[in-house]
């Protein structure tokens, strides 16, 4: 080859190999630049390929707009309330702010803090988080005491849109067109979907998303935190004037701030989509991932004795259904058996009472030398005002700022037989507290119990007058929550029950997503299927936390009370399944009749609370409930006759299990496209999985009429990949 032909080729390999070079990083540019900071005069834009947030320097409002939807957030701010004023974003001159890329739990992306400052005002920091591919942003607040005096510290606002400032929020219809999942407090309060009126109030616990009903946009906000502050959600609508915001705080909770220290909101997750279920189920991922969730991947299953015995229940009881379960539930699963209220002396005095003569630690081994696992009941926070406790440590309980105890008694005067007297609350920050609860949880699991079913913990919420000055109800509540996991190690299962949704993830495995569905009042059973309609009701407006945050429990299954029929115990049992979550047993067994026990034995049905995927009910939203609502047990229930119908479970890309219910008092014809599901135009095998046959093919939907309270559950396979017999 000639020499010049060689120095040609050797200058190309150069070039070209630089070219390639600058290449490869001109790309890993553009992958960092997807969020990009600019900052001009008029303020500092944050942006990524699906959002951009601009910070009005001049107005100290926020802009938040979609790139590929319609929604838009215009001229929002922050506020945080400090000796009883609200400082507002926009009462701060001087403004700097400073970034860093960040890779957590989340993701890539880049974190700004905007810092405003003034002489005569505490320094307010917001922390922005925008990441690479995610169409939506994270805000925290953060006050600074940079003042020479102490602060009183009672409430933040992270976002509010307030049309008196001239914010406003936008999807394609007017608000009054909206409508909203409106998440309740804890485990029994209220969970559903519900319109948008005007001249209305709304305000959902933890997470919220608002619905634009003609194309389904949604915004979706939630708090990914509960370290200190109870975070709702509110809204207020007065003509089309729509004012929102996301509160951290204003619930009676007092931090007090002496110079030089700081404190912050909770984490509030906020963004537009395509459509709601995306964003939901993106922040219980999120929300579950941030507070190390620790649901299992099997659910427990097994029998708890509360809705056929109450507190009645005794030592023979317990080991009868255990027995049954051995003899004629065998292979199914149902390893726990768990002992409900009724074993103890009284609340407060953890012993075994005269009607488990053998003690706790003795019923435990006859469990486990029948085969089970064995569960038990407390309300870990409560205490009888009757014990000697109450007297022998009066400073171990909390006080409301008067100096009275604070008494959990709003239900002891409609039912004195399960209740009894009022009781008070400990506080879970008192060092001698801590203590005995420790002592009392390690004696519980030396008994042999490792599943704890820990209920009426939001009074460990409750704010007051606490030990330790700087704690909240919600920092008190965590605390005494680790500490009880501490006790009873990683290998019990806790399940919180009558709890605050966002403050147990991380620290219980489980979760009661709704109410009882039985009451006990005389020895009388009442209002079974409204409180089934109940729970579904919760069940569908939580299925996105479940797995995620906690494993989901629906209350026990119940198929043999004389009040229900054959189709309502199948539909009770149907539903419980579609939470894939927690699953027990509830009917004194050996009661039922054979169609009943039939009811739960089917393994083909029991095997699906053991896949990872959730069922979501995909007409969620159209359904919302009534105006017209009954208030009961301190919750209120909507009326509308239906709730979600079509509930889907994805197996894989060719199979779903579908269930299809009648929540309505008339009969119902209900079709299923089988675009919904993801099996377009496709010929689709159905697969009765109570019947245990194929029904029929179908091309491209299936219709069926079912009774008032009645159910299907199909297996619905595209028959491009089924073989020929």
């Amino acid at each position: 080859m000639p020499p010049l032909r060689k120095v040609a080729i050797v200058i190309l390999a150069i070039i070209l190999a630089n070219v390639f070079s600058g290449c490869v990083e001109m790309k890993e540019e553009q992958r960092i630049n997807k969020v990009v900071v600019k900052e001009s005069e008029e303020g500092l834009r944050i942006s990524n390929p699906y959002l951009a947030l601009r910070y009005n320097f001049g107005l100290g409002s926020f802009d938040l707009e979609m790139k590929n939807i319609i929604g838009k957030i215009k001229n929002a701010v922050s506020s945080v309330t400090v000796n009883e004023k609200r400082i507002y974003s926009r009462d701060y001159q001087k403004r700097r702010w400073k970034e860093k890329i960040i890779e957590d739990e989340i993701g890539k992306g880049k974190e700004v803090e905007l810092i405003l400052a003034s002489s005569e005002l505490p320094t307010l920091v917001i922390q922005i988080k925008v990441y690479e591919d995610k169409d939506f942003v994270i805000l925290k607040s953060e006050i600074k005491n940079t003042l020479d005096k102490s602060l009183l510290v009672t409430e933040f606002r992270p976002l509010e849109v307030n049309p008196r400032l001239n914010g406003a929020m936008e999807l394609e219809s007017p608000p009054s067109c909206w409508r909203m999942l409106l998440d309740g407090y804890g485990s029994w309060e209220y969970t559903g979907i519900r319109s948008i009126s005007k001249d209305s109030f709304g305000k959902s616990w933890w997470i919220q998303s608002l619905v634009d009903p003609s194309n389904c946009f949604s915004f979706t906000s939630g708090s990914l935190t509960a370290l200190t502050w109870k975070t709702s959600l509110n809204h207020e609508l007065k003509k089309e004037d729509f004012h929102w915001w996301a509160q951290c705080g204003g619930e009676g909770e007092k931090i007090s701030l002496p110079p030089s220290h700081s404190v912050c909101s909770e984490e509030i997750y906020v963004g537009f989509s395509k459509e709601p279920f995306e964003s939901l189920e993106e922040w219980g991922r999120i929300a579950g991932k941030i507070n190390h969730a620790i649901p299992q991947d099997a659910p427990p299953k097994g029998w708890c004795s509360w809705c056929c015995y109450f507190d009645k229940v005794d030592r023979e009881d317990v080991l009868k259904n255990a027995r049954f379960i051995k003899e004629n539930l065998k292979g199914l699963g149902y390893e726990y058996i768990q002992i409900d209220d009724g074993w103890q002396k009284a609340w407060g005095c953890w012993e075994a009472n005269s009607k488990f003569s053998s003690g706790m630690k003795g019923i435990a081994e006859e469990l486990h030398g029948l085969g089970f696992k064995a569960g038990l009941w407390l309300a870990p926070f409560l205490v009888d005002e009757k014990l000697p406790l109450v007297k022998e440590h009066p400073d171990w309980f909390l006080k409301d700022g008067e100096g009275d105890y604070i008494k959990y008694k709003a239900d002891a005067g409609s039912f004195p037989n399960i209740f009894g007297s009022p009781h008070l609350c400990l506080d879970a920050t008192h060092p001698e507290v801590q203590e005995w609860l420790t002592n009392l949880f390690t004696e519980i699991k030396g008994w042999g119990f490792n599943y704890l079913k820990l209920d009426f913990l939001f009074v460990g919420a409750y704010e007051g007058t606490h030990w330790d000055k700087s704690a909240t109800g919600v920092k008190a509540l965590r605390e005494g929550l680790k500490i009880i996991r501490k006790s009873v190690g990683d290998d019990t299962y806790i399940l919180a029950c009558g709890a605050p949704v966002l403050p147990v993830i991380g620290v219980a495995n489980g979760y009661r997503v709704g109410p009882d569905i039985s009451y006990g009042i005389l020895g009388i059973d009442i209002l079974i299927w409204p409180f089934v309609k109940w729970e579904a009701r919760n069940v569908a407006t939580r299925y996105f936390m479940n797995g995620e945050m906690f494993n989901s429990d629906p209350d026990v299954i119940l198929v043999g009370y004389h009040s229900l029929s054959l189709e309502e115990a199948k539909t009770i049992v149907n539903l419980n399944v579609f939470s894939n979550g927690v699953l027990m047993l509830g009917d004194e067994l050996s009661s039922l009749t054979s169609d009943r026990v039939n009811l739960l034995t089917n393994k083909e049905i029991l095997n699906l609370t053991g896949l990872e995927q959730t069922a979501k009910p995909l007409d969620l939203f159209e359904h919302p409930d009534e105006s017209l609502k009954i208030n009961l047990l301190g919750s209120s229930i909507g009326l509308t006759p239906q709730l979600a119908e079509i509930w889907d479970l994805k197996i894989d890309e060719n199979t779903h299990v579908v269930g299809i219910f009648n929540w309505g008092n008339r009969r119902k014809e209900i079709s299923l496209d089988f675009s919904k599901i993801g099996l377009n135009s496709q010929d689709c095998e159905v697969y009765d999985l109570w019947e245990g046959k194929k029904i029929r093919d179908c091309i491209d939907s299936y219709e069926t009429g079912l009774n008032p309270h009645s159910s299907q559950l199909l297996k619905i396979s595209s028959t491009k990949n089924i073989k020929p017999n």
